[in-house]
């Protein structure tokens, strides 16, 4: 004879669980399947992408002349390669002083809530007069 199993041998069928068991089960099997489903329109639809604007154009004009060659020999000539690069540079750059200026924007708005809980805690307390960059604010010279 074989050994037991462990844990009690099998699982109770079905009809033994509770509606709430057999409702996470129903939920899970429906994730499940929408997940499926997702995935493979996905594929689906980058193989049908591929097929019909890679392979389907070469396949059609293959031997040919057309405005395709023209357009390479023409995108070969004006050097993509260096507007692709400095295209990237003033991206980066755009994309740099907006996260400063969204950061610096943040940081104001937390200064702006620590001041006024600080303020409840003491209210005696005095600004130590910087900014929200850190540099001091310039106080006007008394006469």
């Amino acid at each position: 004879m074989g050994k037991p199993k462990k844990g009690g041998g099998k699982r109770p069928p079905n009809h033994d669980m509770g509606p709430e068991h057999r409702f996470a089960l129903a939920i899970r099997r429906a994730d499940l399947i929408e997940r499926i489903v997702v995935n493979l329109t996905w594929a689906l639809a980058v193989v049908g992408g591929v097929y019909f604007a890679i392979y389907l154009p070469i396949k059609v004009t293959a031997g040919k002349t057309t405005t395709i060659q023209y357009l390479v020999s023409w995108l070969a000539d004006f050097n993509v390669h260096v507007a692709l690069a400095w295209s990237t540079a003033a991206a980066c750059v755009w994309w740099g002083s907006r996260e400063r200026k969204k950061r610096l924007q943040e940081r104001a708005e937390r200064d702006e809530r620590i001041k006024q809980l600080e303020t409840q805690l003491d209210p005696n307390r005095t600004s130590s007069n910087l900014t929200v960059d850190g540099h001091a604010v310039q106080r006007e010279a008394k006469k």
